[in-house]
């Protein structure tokens, strides 16, 4: 794993998921299954539930995500 980068969630970088709870980037909310898993998420743009997206990085156990 890289730098500050917590090993369970650097195996997930590049997987796709789904996002469970909307992704408000002003409010830096949103949920995601990613892998079976429910994960916090956050993106620069705002994602609607059921939305498929994809891991672009990890910010502690919060994962950087973008649309698939």
């Amino acid at each position: 794993a890289g730098p500050g980068l917590p090993s369970r969630t650097y195996p997930l970088i590049g997987r796709q998921g789904q996002v469970t709870h909307d992704i408000d980037p002003l409010l830096g909310t949103g949920r995601v299954v990613v892998a079976g898993e429910d994960w916090a998420a956050r993106s620069s743009e705002a994602i609607a539930t059921g939305t498929r997206i994809r891991v672009v990085g990890a910010d502690g156990i919060v994962l950087e995500v973008t649309r698939a």
